[in-house]
């Protein structure tokens, strides 16, 4: 399993706040998004790929740029949050992403994770 992150500047209305994006190849359809241990999102990383393209996404998590800027619309039920990060940031943790993982290569062990899950409930 290997993991790769990156660290971006987000801002929040006229507040900064420093979150990191985590890929792991364990978890080969996800990104994480950090922004302290208490806070954290779970997204498809195919959003992210999306995003840079045009608006994705449905429900809580949309994304898009503007070429310069990335944003990340998350919906509460307690209210929206729309982040932004500079687009460049962005770019760059996906195509790392894509050098680890290329697009339509993604496994994931179902038979493992579900054994993993049933010893778990045991």
């Amino acid at each position: 399993m290997t993991t790769i992150d990156r660290t971006a500047l987000f801002r929040l209305g006229s507040e900064c706040h420093r979150g990191t994006f985590v890929y792991d190849t364990a978890e080969p359809f996800a990104v994480r998004l950090l922004f302290d241990p208490d806070v954290v999102w779970v997204f498809a990383r195919q959003l992210l790929v999306d995003g840079l393209r045009g608006t994705a996404g449905l429900g809580n998590v949309r994304c898009w740029s503007d070429h310069s800027r990335f944003f990340i619309d998350l919906t509460l039920s307690e209210g929206r949050a729309t982040l932004q990060c500079r687009a460049a940031d962005v770019r760059m943790f996906v195509a790392e992403m894509a050098f680890l993982v290329p697009a339509g290569l993604e496994f994931l062990d179902i038979d493992r994770k579900l054994a993993q899950l049933l010893d778990g409930a045991a």
